[in-house]
């Protein structure tokens, strides 16, 4: 896979777990499940090619795909970096058995973000 480049803008949205009834009324999983959204939005834009689903990439059974991460939060108030990078994996990744990778952070509040870098 060539390496792809792609930058998340806003406050990063950490995983949230939840339930099969909770999904219908918890607001927290609504405002992740938008971030998802706007995970892949920013991937289609940003990358060139035809990724032709929802998901738009796979891994490959035994072969790692790294996704590193530089996060940027808004301020102090924020979830858990790990919670973030389990977010991008599960919006971008049909099955993100085989992703590995890294992520760091720091903070600016005029340009919260996310700089992506899969290889």
């Amino acid at each position: 896979m060539p390496q792809l480049d792609f930058t998340i803008y806003g406050q990063p949205v950490p995983y949230k777990r939840t339930t099969q009834n909770a999904k219908w009324t918890d607001e927290q999983y609504h405002r992740y499940q938008a971030y998802k959204d706007a995970i892949v939005i920013a991937f289609l834009k940003q990358c060139q090619g035809d990724w032709g689903c929802d998901k738009p990439l796979t891994t490959v059974r035994g072969q790692k795909t790294r996704v590193d991460l530089k996060i940027y939060f808004a301020d102090y108030k924020h979830g858990d970096p790990d919670n973030c990078f389990k977010a991008i994996a599960d919006a971008l990744f049909v099955c993100d058995k085989y992703v590995s990778g890294s992520f760091d952070f720091w903070y600016d509040a005029e340009n919260p973000r996310v700089e992506v870098s899969i290889s």
